[in-house]
């Protein structure tokens, strides 16, 4: 099975990305909004916080030990997959 991977020119990709950039830009949060953000990053750090730090620190600093390495390798698998799929190195930025 075979695809054809035909470039893009240089002129629409940039269009593309500053249609990308600018819709970015225009989404911005509300201060309302960031805030909940916060509060709720904050109720979901305190619990594994409080454990790492008073109950038991070694288990739980090990415990998030192995799922960082377990979780990045994941990420990086998939960057991987991600980028095979996407075509051969010349293909994707031989023309910069």
């Amino acid at each position: 099975m075979s695809h054809s991977h035909t470039p893009i020119p240089a002129a629409e990709r940039d269009a593309v990305l500053k249609d990308i950039a600018g819709a970015a830009a225009r989404s911005n949060p509300t201060r309302g909004a960031a805030g909940i953000w916060i509060a709720l990053m904050a109720i979901g750090i305190a619990p594994p916080s409080r454990w790492m730090l008073f109950h038991e620190p070694q288990r739980a600093w090990g415990s998030w030990a192995i799922n960082s390495i377990y979780w990045l390798g994941i990420a990086q698998g998939a960057a991987w997959c991600s980028r095979a799929r996407s075509g051969s190195a010349t293909a994707a930025g031989a023309g910069r």
